[in-house]
């Protein structure tokens, strides 16, 4: 009976014990690299074009900022102004803030001159794999922030919510 490992170094006297570990390695990173790029998908590839509206918050802003952003506003991001949809609806409230009472509690008072902004924005979207891409660049996610500008008005916005039309 053979030696598992001979005194040259070989496993069953035929392959070295170093290729068998490169070989292993080349076989993980060529299965990896292919699960990366395969499962994901890339947006560029998409299953179809398809019309979002899409709720944004922007927190706590003045009421001239409010008056500034307008239905049928084209939106954009700050950064590399890619086309992010039409503004349909703008609506907003009082701002809150948490804050603590004297026993500890939390209560939720207004914020003087503040104001909650949300804004309904239809876009076509591509979709790949259930991901929404506006302008098939930028990922539409909940809860993402975004740096967006109107004609006049700049501010950072979250999505809150995503719906397929």
């Amino acid at each position: 009976m053979k030696k598992l490992i001979d005194e040259r170094g070989r496993l069953f006297g035929f392959i070295n014990v170093i290729d068998v570990i490169v070989l292993v390695v080349a076989v993980l990173v060529v299965a990896i690299v292919l699960i990366r790029f395969t499962s994901l998908g890339n947006p560029l590839t998409t299953a179809g074009t398809v019309s979002v509206q899409y709720t944004l918050k922007v927190p706590m802003v003045r009421l001239s900022t409010v008056e500034q952003i307008l239905p049928g506003d084209r939106i954009f991001t700050q950064d590399n102004n890619t086309f992010m949809g039409t503004i349909k609806a703008v609506d907003y409230i009082q701002a809150q803030t948490p804050d603590t009472l004297i026993d500890g509690s939390l209560i939720m008072m207004d914020v003087p001159e503040r104001y909650d902004v949300f804004l309904t924005v239809e876009s076509m979207c591509s979709i790949n794999s259930g991901r929404y891409f506006a302008e098939r660049r930028i990922e539409l996610g909940a809860n993402a922030t975004y740096w967006l500008c109107t004609k006049y008005a700049t501010m950072l916005a979250t999505l809150m919510e995503i719906t397929p039309e």
